[in-house]
């Protein structure tokens, strides 16, 4: 799961780093795997409210970190990209199949 951590700054230089590399690695492997017809994703979710993110907001480090994104009112839960990708799954009448 990647972030817009991986374009610009976000909470510090390691998480920026892995999000990059983790959509890197997505695209590499769409371009090495396009010959057995298999898809890659970098799923770049909103801002979620886990439990991090949570206790930063409690902490008062949120806004620091983030450049003040509204935790509160516009956090998705956890759950939401889980539902995207079943209904990404779902939509593709069955041309998907989950590997793992």
């Amino acid at each position: 799961v990647s972030s817009f951590g991986g374009r610009s700054y976000a909470f510090n230089v390691a998480y920026g780093v892995q999000k990059a590399a983790l959509d890197r690695l997505a695209s590499d492997m769409a371009v090495q795997l396009k010959q057995y017809n298999i898809d890659t994703v970098s799923l770049y979710p909103g801002v979620v409210r886990t439990e991090g993110n949570i206790q930063a907001l409690r902490a008062g480090t949120w806004e620091e970190a983030t450049g003040g994104m509204d935790l509160e009112n516009n956090g998705e839960t956890v759950r939401f990209s889980g539902r995207a990708i079943v209904h990404l799954m779902d939509s593709t009448n069955g041309s998907l199949e989950w590997i793992g």
